[in-house]
């Protein structure tokens, strides 16, 4: 009898010792678990909500991303995670960490984006008035990742030299349309069609936020030149190669050209007695100097027969 009580014994010792260690294990390990879930404990009674937009693998550009999702029946409220990690839990690579306050509420637009083309990953949990909340294996099967690439940015389309013009002077004006989204310019002339050679370069400019400048120094001389501009956003993404290239254009550089005096006197066949004559023309605006040729022949290069030079 004292033998089969005391098996009866160990039979309830071994039980209520069972039942202890669930009760104190239990809530613990739901406790760990839901350590990133801001402390709620789950019983995963609402599925997890399908996830709109961003899409899968998406290209989002800009400082701010709007998430979507679809609506969980029974849903009170949201919480939604964006990380540069795949590892939920890490949550030192959290990009975003927020609950939307509300089961109608099933977007949310994230700021602070650099466009320097980072991977992110996103999931969306439900959670229910009791606070329980999406299963992390459907969450989990639910999530997307997309990339923030650069805001790109179009190559201005040049205005003036024209292509091929023939520009005297020792100074040019440069213009340019303006681009949508820039904050500042790269004006680069060359001697060859190789801008980034810095020994063919004449210039190498940031202008600002300006569609125009004047650049000097130009040796009038019958040079040939190579220009291109680059535009800048405020994130410092310049205009792509292939455009800034396709809108290059050329000039030469030419003398300053001025015109021939008209000749007043002698007139034309005049016949003049004595051993000296008065020479006279008019005046040509920009003028600092004259050369008074005079020849026995039509040739007034020919120093043989000039009279005077």
């Amino acid at each position: 009898m004292k033998k089969l009580a005391a098996r009866i014994l160990g039979i309830f010792f071994a039980f209520a010792f069972s039942f202890l260690v669930v009760a104190m294990t239990g809530p613990l390990l739901i406790s760990s678990l839901d350590s990133s879930q801001g402390g709620r404990v789950s019983a995963a009674t609402l599925p997890a909500p399908a996830l709109v937009s961003p899409a899968n693998g998406e290209a989002v550009t800009g400082g701010s991303v709007s998430f979507v999702w679809e609506a969980v029946e029974g849903a009170v409220d949201y919480k939604l995670v964006v990380s540069t990690s795949t590892k939920i839990l890490d949550t030192t690579k959290y990009k975003c960490n927020v609950n939307t306050g509300g089961g109608d509420v099933t977007s949310y637009v994230d700021a602070g984006y650099l466009g320097n083309g980072m991977k992110y990953y996103w999931w969306v949990w439900a959670y229910a008035a009791d606070g329980s909340y999406s299963d992390w294996s459907e969450v989990s099967a639910n999530g997307r990742w997309f990339t923030n690439p650069p805001i790109q940015i179009g190559a201005p389309a040049l205005i003036s030299p024209g292509l091929g013009e023939a520009v005297s002077g020792g100074s040019i004006a440069f213009q340019w349309n303006a681009v949508e989204g820039a904050v500042d310019y790269l004006l680069v002339v060359s001697k060859s069609t190789r801008p980034l050679d810095t020994k063919t370069q004449k210039s190498a400019i940031r202008v600002g936020n300006v569609t125009g400048y004047t650049d000097t120094g130009y040796p009038a001389n019958g040079t040939k030149y190579y220009w291109w501009v680059w535009a800048y956003n405020p994130s410092g993404v310049q205009s792509a190669w292939s455009e800034v290239s396709a809108n290059g254009r050329w000039f030469t550089s030419l003398p300053i050209q001025i015109g021939a005096p008209a000749l007043r006197s002698p007139g034309n066949g005049e016949a003049l007695s004595g051993s000296s004559v008065l020479f006279q023309w008019n005046a040509v605006e920009g003028a600092v100097d004259y050369v008074l040729i005079v020849s026995r022949s039509e040739r007034p290069l020919d120093p043989v027969t000039n009279k005077l030079a």
